[in-house]
């Protein structure tokens, strides 16, 4: 090869060396931008799908499509037999079909008949053996004292006018959390303003003897002091299923069961299931409990009969159609279907009531 042609060869080589290096450098700057813009459109992204506007506007079509829905009266559960699927080789006699639709009715006029009875009929049915959960009855007093977390202003203020007292503010738990970091301007000032709004305040509150007569004016105040009269007014039979199964081993939870799209997710946010769904399993905040376990009854009898409902419930306004769910046990020795675990869907729009269990 003659110099020529070795120094063409040589400033080839420093060519390419060169525009490796000017590549090198352009890498080092480009990826670190194209990463950043990538970031920043994944965060607009997650921002646009948890925003409040798309929550609203999600939000909005879902109750339009449910409130589309025909509903068939409470009192008319015989077509939900049509709607049972049953588990591998498993068929309900008559008497059992006739005691499920019984369970369901009884469901159904618990939060729209208006009357204790009605209630109780469904969450205390005779004969079936029930006790308080550990530390039942110091909650149950402590209602009447200190309150609660209400799920609904209204209830909240209802509970403020019948049972609080504004020198009692520093120990009602909605405002005991923030009490102490008030100043004593500041706490004077919430004093003249819970005066304002719920008046002078109650000195000696009625509250029942008994622990039972406790837990039914819990329940009372709960359904905005009507025992749920008109809350629902009719159920979507094409949004029902009934899911009847034995089983000889703790059953899965209600709302871990599969619904569906509807129930894939207990979160709130817009990604969950049926976007805006989530599962508030109201049974896990209830203060009785059967005698009869799902571990006693499988000591007892080696199975368990099981019937998950879901529907979905209309609700007089200004409440939302809401999915309800509702597990039922068979006790044999009974000869009726007993409900276990109750959960609800929970779409974040206004309430002024919720079912209490």
């Amino acid at each position: 090869m003659d110099g020529k042609s070795k120094s063409g060869a040589a400033a080839e080589v420093e060519r390419r060396i060169g525009l490796a290096i000017i590549m090198k450098k352009f890498l080092a700057l480009f990826v670190p931008i194209l990463i950043f813009f990538l970031a920043a459109l994944l965060q607009k992204k997650f921002r646009e799908d948890n925003s409040t506007e798309q929550y609203v506007k999600v939000a909005g079509e879902m109750i339009l499509a449910w409130r589309s829905r025909v509903y068939t009266s409470l009192t008319n559960v015989a077509p939900i037999q049509s709607k049972i699927v049953y588990g591998e080789g498993l068929k309900l006699e008559k008497p059992e079909i006739d005691s499920l639709q019984e369970a369901v009715r009884a469901w159904f006029l618990a939060y729209s008949a208006g009357t204790e009875s009605a209630y109780l009929g469904f969450r205390l049915p005779e004969g079936v053996e029930w006790e308080w959960v550990p530390n039942a009855t110091e909650k149950l007093a402590s209602y009447f004292v200190r309150g609660k977390v209400f799920n609904s202003e209204e209830l909240q203020d209802n509970w403020f006018r019948k049972y609080g007292h504004p020198d009692r503010l520093d120990s009602f738990i909605p405002a005991s959390r923030v009490w102490l970091r008030l100043s004593p301007k500041r706490r004077e000032e919430t004093r003249q303003n819970y005066i304002r709004d719920f008046g002078p305040g109650v000195v000696n509150p009625k509250i029942p003897a008994a622990a039972i007569e406790q837990w039914k004016q819990i329940a009372f105040d709960s359904s905005g002091e009507t025992w749920f009269k008109e809350f629902w007014t009719g159920y979507s039979l094409a949004d029902t299923q009934v899911q009847v199964y034995k089983t000889n081993s703790l059953p899965m939870l209600l709302v871990d069961c599969d619904f569906g799209e509807d129930f894939k997710s207990r979160s709130f946010g817009v990604d969950a299931g049926l976007e805006n769904i989530g599962i508030a399993d109201l049974h896990h905040d209830s203060l009785i409990r059967w005698k009869l376990s799902y571990a006693d009854i499988l000591k007892k009898t080696g199975n368990l009969l099981i019937a998950d409902i879901k529907t979905l419930v209309n609700q007089s306004p200004p409440e939302s159609p809401r999915p309800m769910l509702l597990r039922l046990v068979f006790l044999e020795e009974k000869g009726r279907w007993v409900p276990y675990e109750l959960a609800m869907g929970s779409i974040r729009d206004i309430h002024n009531r919720y079912a209490f269990w």
